[in-house]
């Protein structure tokens, strides 16, 4: 079965299609085409017959950085150019010409891909590359051969029947055996094929569209959720109702070179893999792991060890050249890996081709769709229809915990479903992959993300310093502290050099949203702030300190027209309605930011009160300010270069140069000052790590028994809390108590009475290096 050159050819490329390429030959013998006709003849399109010359290929359209582009036939002879090698040796055949395939292709200029050479030319072709001394070994050599065949899935069923006859136990093919074995399995293929189609055909010879799908899938290619109504869709276009076997073969190619999935997804594989593949066209197994895991809700549907050994089962399949879309091969070979089986150790330098990359995904996405029927059957959906309602509750299961109705709909329209319309499980995946992929922003909340990102990036790198995550964070309308700040960078895998693009920062505000959350959305699934259950359920009088578990620091009179909103405080509240109130008040929050000069009602309230006790006539005096400032950020004092950073700011704040500061310049200040204090105070947060000699797996640790006491993620414990805390490890009785007060007050350098997280962190390797009370024995730690 020949499969044309406009399908196949490039599996990898964005969006699976690419423009018809015609043949036009400059040699130094003049122009030549398979056909002898003009080349223009060989490959007309729609746009030719309409008149409308097709543009010819560009020179990045030539050279693009694809591996099935260099890899193929034509990129294997000539890494620099485009050769339609197969037409070339068809040429140089019929003239009886013996020639290095290499050497002679070199020296004859640049050719375009033209279409297919009968099967039989093409595979020698190949074998002039591919064959080392006269022969191919079986296994990965002729795994390859088959790719630069275009066949980069076949089936072992066929080919080990092929094998059993040709090989006969042999573990190399010489040229004939080889060609004999492409041509027999492309006849199985064919006539595959051509007795399915027949089979589902009617008395025309045509099959109806609707049962295409099937057929596909029928004929060996698993086609991922989604492919089915996208087909549809197409024919749909294209005003068919039935398709002949031509139109069928068309389609089968089509789905095949993407190894059954979405042509999304296969884009979206594409643009990832062109980003990481090395010079051989191929990536390690630690980039695919980082391909297949682009989407944290979507991958753990798979299962906690499902992507580890998938990603290994795809290296040793890529080493024996066993690639295949065959996923009841694929599922065996995971439960084998999954089981604790032991097996060989894959070379640290195995390398993974594109072709393996499509074959995996399409595997993992089989998994989430395993996994994503389970959630099904959690939010109690057993009918083949969900409503809305089902959906957005398995939606919120999948992890994304701040989605709406609004949302929903807005993704509904993405996807071209009625609002309303109960959803089948193939549309439902659809809807999923799509919300994921966007992080379950809509298209108004993404542009507004990406104008907050552009705001911050200053010198228009692109990027980010992870110190703009703290005010980035601010005004996106949440109140966070320091603490909550450096304990989502933690969360996350940051570090104090780390860069932010776009589409990070893009998935940091929907984790960010997702862990302010957790805990409110806990709690109403408890029926009770503190998780122990109640008969009561949560109140519109339990809306503050919600409100202050996401983060919030809400006036009275912000917090009496919400309630009054909600109908009073002895209302019932669920979560969906409490998600609601926290968007619409966040929007608030940052609209009266704009307008506040960068800040908050409650800090504004709170400026106006120092402003009040500081001024004389209208103004703070420069003197009244440090005074103000060393109050009220005590840790300037002990940081030269932040004390230099403080000065600078004051000096800019006096705008009009007269030594006092009004209300106004004030308020820039003091947003200036706190927005100062928020980078450094992360950076250095991220830092101490590194100093204090911690791991990140110890610091999550220290996080989690400080979060024990600091459950609204204040940041700050008094030593009181500390007490109990340790005293969960080692009896505190009353020399271990003073003791203890003595470390608290040389650990707590602001002589507030308080050890911020930073403190703790110092307080405890202090601790573990003079061992007080055989602590390292009680933690395991030497």
């Amino acid at each position: 079965l020949s499969r044309p050159s406009s399908r196949g050819e490039d599996m990898l490329t964005p969006g699976g299609e690419k423009a018809k390429r015609r043949v036009a030959v400059s040699a130094h013998d003049g122009d030549w085409s398979p056909s002898g006709k003009a080349a223009s003849s060989l490959c007309s399109s729609a746009g030719s017959e309409a008149g409308v010359e097709e543009p010819k290929p560009t020179l990045k359209d030539k050279n693009a950085n694809s591996y099935m582009r260099r890899n193929s036939l034509a990129g294997k002879l000539m890494q620099a150019k485009l050769v339609d090698a197969s037409s070339l040796l068809k040429e140089l055949l019929m003239a009886g010409r013996t020639f290095d395939v290499r050497h002679d292709l070199e020296q004859r200029g640049t050719f375009e891909y033209a279409e297919k050479a009968p099967i039989r030319e093409r595979a020698e072709a190949v074998w002039a590359v591919q064959s080392k001394n006269n022969e191919i070994s079986v296994g990965r050599e002729l795994a390859e051969a088959f790719l630069m065949m275009e066949i980069p899935y076949p089936v072992e069923e066929n080919l080990q029947v092929i094998m059993r006859k040709q090989c006969q136990g042999r573990e190399s093919l010489d040229k004939d055996d080889f060609c004999r074995i492409i041509i027999q399995y492309e006849d199985i293929v064919k006539g595959k094929l051509e007795h399915m189609f027949k089979e589902a055909a009617g008395l025309d010879g045509m099959v109806s569209c609707k049962r295409v799908p099937d057929l596909l899938d029928e004929v060996g290619v698993p086609l991922m959720c989604g492919v089915k109504p996208e087909i549809l869709e197409q024919l749909e276009a294209q005003r068919k109702s039935k398709v002949n076997f031509v139109e069928f073969v068309n389609l089968y190619e089509d789905t095949y070179s993407r190894a059954g999935l979405t042509v999304a997804e296969h884009s979206r594989l594409s643009d990832a893999f062109e980003s990481l593949e090395d010079t051989d066209g191929t990536v390690s197994m630690e980039e695919l792991k980082n391909i297949l895991s682009w989407n944290e809700h979507l991958v753990g549907l798979a299962g906690e060890s499902a992507l580890q050994s998938l990603v290994e089962q795809t290296a040793r399949r890529a080493m024996e050249g066993r690639i295949s879309i065959d996923l009841e091969s694929w599922s065996k070979g995971l439960k084998t890996a999954q089981s604790g089986e032991k097996q060989p150790p894959l070379p640290p330098t195995t390398r993974i081709t594109g072709s393996a990359v499509l074959a995996a995904a399409r595997v993992l996405h089989d998994r989430i769709a395993i996994g994503l029927k389970g959630v099904i059957s959690k939010v109690g959906s057993r009918g083949r229809a969900l409503s809305m309602a089902k959906t957005l509750s398995i939606i919120e299961e999948v992890g994304y915990f701040g989605a709406t109705v609004d949302s929903l709909q807005h993704f509904m329209q993405v996807c071209k479903y009625d609002d309303g319309k109960t959803l089948d499980f193939d549309q439902l995946y659809t809807l999923i992959f799509r919300y994921c992929n966007a992080d379950g922003f809509t298209d108004l909340e993404e542009a507004d993300l990406t104008a907050l990102f552009k705001r911050f990036d200053n010198d228009s790198s692109g990027t980010l310093e992870i110190g703009e995550l703290g005010p980035i964070i601010r005004w996106l309308g949440y109140q966070p502290t320091q603490y909550r700040v450096y304990s989502f960078a933690e969360d996350f895998g940051l570090h104090e050099e780390s860069q932010i693009d776009l589409i990070q920062f893009r998935r940091m505000v929907a984790n960010y949203l997702k862990l302010s959350l957790k805990r409110v959305r806990e709690a109403f699934a408890h029926g009770s702030l503190s998780g122990a259950g109640g008969e009561s359920g949560i109140k519109v009088g339990d809306l503050g300190q919600l409100l202050s578990m996401v983060g919030y620091e809400s006036t009275l009179d912000e917090m009496e027209t919400m309630i009054q909103s909600l109908g009073g405080t002895d209302q019932a509240l669920d979560f969906m309605t409490f998600k609601k109130l926290e968007i619409n008040h966040r929007r608030h929050v940052r609209k009266t930011m704009e307008e506040n000069g960068g800040v908050t009602n409650a800090e504004y309230k709170k400026y106006q009160s120092y402003f009040h006790d500081n001024q004389n006539d209208g103004f703070v005096a420069q003197k009244a300010m440090r005074a103000l400032l060393g109050k009220l950020f005590p840790c300037t004092s002990l940081d030269r270069t932040r004390h230099v950073r403080i000065a600078q700011l004051v000096k800019a704040a006096d705008s009009d140069g007269n030594g006092r500061f009004d209300f106004k310049e004030f308020v820039w200040l003091m947003n200036g000052v706190t927005e100062d204090m928020d980078r450094d105070g992360l950076v250095k947060g991220l830092q101490l790590k590194k100093l204090l000699g911690y791991t990140s797996a110890e610091v999550k640790q220290f996080k989690d028994l400080y979060s024990i006491c600091d459950e609204d993620l204040s940041g700050n414990i008094d030593c009181e809390e500390l007490c109990s805390l340790l005293s969960s490890l080692i009896p505190v009785e009353r020399e271990a108590k003073r003791e203890l007060e003595e470390r608290f007050c040389e650990a707590d350098c602001y002589n507030n009475g308080e050890l911020d997280f930073w403190e703790f962190l110092t307080f405890m390797r202090t601790m573990q290096t003079d061992n007080w009370r055989n602590i390292n024995g009680v933690v395991g730690k030497p």
